[in-house]
């Protein structure tokens, strides 16, 4: 059996700069992987493609590890390749943001490269990613990336500095199609913000990265638990907060353990509360 961690992801930045002919929208975003993750385990299976996946998640063709499997075998042109069971233990939460289920897809893709010795570079991974989800192929390569297009092509960054991130999951989920359906209502952006966060990054400076936080679905699809959150975050010395992705997750970035472990305390009747740190990979082979 082959194991790996699925690290999830947050968006220092988010912009949505233009909607494209095909109904795809056109992005500007600073991804960031981070220590929460999920496990996602692999194994022959002659009756195979299999996956088994806790959490409430299906584990039907609509699911993303299951959709990798297809679409790996489908790519080298070898049924057999789909004679596999996947197992997913969550822990990323779902309608976060935070990329859960295209985490499970990237290690999957990872994992069946190393279980049929295809050898596969990473690029191609990620072009094989791209057709199950456009973050795909962010988690596949994860740590600190400038994410254009859809979110599929990516640029390296310098690295999130070592901080603590407060991570905090509402009981209220957000559906993507739906935050998305609501992005043509307005002005789109001009990238500005994604820019700046790039000098941030580059100065190292987690006080200016903190200040340059930005997502432009907190406006299109307002919550008051969000709103809420960040409220206690910036009660309690927080760098900066935001929501991350589509939501509806929101995340500080905290300089000083103590006031991250005061923040995560304090925001404990407002949901699931996760304390973590930057990751600079997306996905972590741990056995096998």
């Amino acid at each position: 059996m082959l194991t790996a961690r699925a690290f999830g992801k947050i968006n220092l930045t988010l912009e949505i700069t233009a909607r494209r002919e095909d109904g795809y929208h056109e992005l500007a975003t600073v991804m960031q992987s981070v220590s929460l993750a999920d496990t996602v385990m692999l194994e022959a299976c002659k009756e195979g493609p299999c996956v088994c996946c806790d959490g409430g998640i299906p584990a039907d063709e609509t699911n993303t590890a299951f959709r990798a499997i297809e679409a790996f075998a489908a790519f080298c042109g070898n049924p057999d390749f789909r004679r596999v069971k996947i197992t997913v233990e969550k822990r990323i939460p779902s309608q976060a943001g935070m990329g859960g289920g295209s985490a499970d897809a990237a290690a999957a893709l990872v994992l069946l490269n190393r279980h049929f010795g295809t050898d596969l570079p990473k690029e191609t991974l990620c072009a094989i990613g791209k057709t199950i989800g456009a973050d795909v192929p962010f988690c596949i390569v994860g740590g600190t990336q400038r994410c254009t297009g859809i979110g599929e092509i990516l640029s390296p960054l310098t690295p999130l500095p070592r901080c603590l991130i407060v991570l905090c999951k509402p009981p209220k989920g957000i559906s993507t199609r739906e935050a998305f359906a609501c992005a043509d209502s307005g002005e789109y952006a001009d990238g500005e913000a994604t820019r700046q966060m790039e000098a941030a990054l580059a100065e190292r400076s987690l006080k200016k990265i903190g200040d340059g936080l930005q997502n432009d679905f907190e406006r299109l699809v307002p919550l008051e638990e969000v709103e809420r959150i960040r409220t206690v975050l910036l009660e309690n010395g927080v760098l900066g907060a935001r929501m991350t992705g589509s939501g509806s997750v929101v995340y500080g970035i905290f300089d000083s353990p103590d006031a991250a472990v005061e923040a995560a305390q304090a925001l404990r009747k407002e949901g699931k509360v996760f304390l973590v740190a930057p990751s600079p990979c997306g996905v972590d082979v741990i056995d096998g």
